[in-house]
């Protein structure tokens, strides 16, 4: 086991919750008042993935939570609501390598390959849906 703890930085404002994912609890979710999401390996301080931009969030985000795939699933999908009234889903796809790549990483975090992932997958707008089309 890791007795080292890491305290991820990175958010530009407070965070507001962070959800470990069920079967791979060193990866975390925080959700910031920054407007945005992040996933974090927390067994080395890395951060994977910011998810906000252009279609992101437009307020405060105030919760994440992990949906859980099939094992075999080559995904990782969360879902995040914001004080802009936005449910948002959110996915790894095209991404999912980085997870591996962050548990064997050995170099400087500021090295790291950080994907910005600024479209989500699905985004309630006031009372319409969107979904974005497959890539």
């Amino acid at each position: 086991m890791n007795s080292r703890r890491y305290t991820p930085a990175g958010h530009g404002n407070s965070v507001n919750d962070v959800r470990a994912h069920p079967c791979a609890p060193h990866l975390l979710l925080s959700a910031s008042k920054d407007e945005s999401c992040r996933l974090w390996n927390i067994d080395n301080g890395l951060c994977l993935a910011i998810f906000s931009g252009a279609l992101g969030h437009r307020n405060e985000v105030l919760t994440v939570d992990f949906k859980m795939l099939d094992p075999k699933a080559e995904d990782l999908v969360f879902v995040s609501g914001a004080m802009d009234n936005m449910v948002k889903v959110w996915s790894m796809e095209g991404y999912r390598h980085l997870i591996k790549l962050s548990e064997d990483w050995k170099e400087n975090s500021d090295n790291f390959p950080t994907a910005h992932i600024q479209t989500p997958v699905f985004s309630t707008f006031g009372r319409a849906c969107q979904i974005s089309p497959a890539t």
